[in-house]
């Protein structure tokens, strides 16, 4: 969770601004969930508030899964404030989450939101394209970080992704924001209320029941009717 003046962040379970990436010899390698696992990342943002709820599920082929993945982050630019969560891949050969591999890029840098997603999605086509083209076709599967925020005092949500575009046999990384398409026509468009990515998605569309809980806690908030820990428990 993410509000006015300070920072907090658990895991638990459109007008484009594209920046084009060439690929080069990857640092690291990255290990992949189990084809057929679940993950799933939600956001929300409001002029008050900012949500963002991540599984904390890492599936291995050859052993257990585990349950205590970080898999999101804090970042404080120069014009904003935003939480980055992640689904797709899952940490590196040596065992580094991507939380962790993101924090170590963007370390020490200072700038505008966008230029340092735009040198975070450089990053991603430097290091994690390379090791995606050398999997199997089965397994290549998209990464997927939504970074909801608030950009120029605005709340905006943004997605950054690295995803195989078979028809050019090729790795694109983009970095999208995210707008509600019924407020495009407005000079400031605004985020979705409600976004989710990850395989789980799809489960989640076909739960009308978990989506109006989690739509109506949103709204209870902006009414005043709860607070920001019962709004974010009600996403846990």
């Amino acid at each position: 969770m993410l509000r006015r003046g300070s920072l907090h962040a658990t895991g638990s379970c459109a007008g484009e601004i594209d920046h084009p990436c060439a690929g080069a010899t990857a640092a690291e390698r990255f290990c992949t969930h189990r084809r057929g696992s679940m993950t799933l990342v939600l956001a929300s943002v409001t002029r008050a508030l900012v949500l963002l709820a991540v599984d904390r599920r890492i599936t291995f082929d050859s052993r257990a899964p585990i349950d205590d993945a970080t898999k999101l982050m804090r970042l404080e630019t120069t014009d904003g404030k935003a939480l980055l969560g992640y689904c797709g891949l899952g940490r590196t050969a040596m065992g580094t989450e991507p939380s962790a591999w993101m924090s170590r890029c963007l370390n020490g840098l200072k700038g505008p939101l966008e230029s340092l997603l735009y040198k975070l999605g450089t990053d991603m086509a430097s290091e994690l394209v390379p090791h995606l083209r050398a999997l199997p076709p089965p397994l290549r599967g998209p990464h997927k970080i939504l970074i909801p925020c608030w950009h120029a005092a605005r709340p905006r949500l943004y997605a950054l992704g690295a995803r195989h575009n078979p028809q050019a046999q090729r790795f694109e990384v983009k970095c999208v924001r995210v707008v509600d398409r019924r407020s495009l026509a407005r000079d400031e468009p605004e985020a979705p209320q409600l976004v989710a990515v990850g395989s789980g998605s799809a489960a989640m569309s076909r739960s009308r029941e978990w989506t109006s809980q989690l739509r109506r806690a949103i709204r209870n908030f902006r009414r005043g009717r709860i607070g920001e820990m019962q709004t974010a428990n009600l996403w846990s």
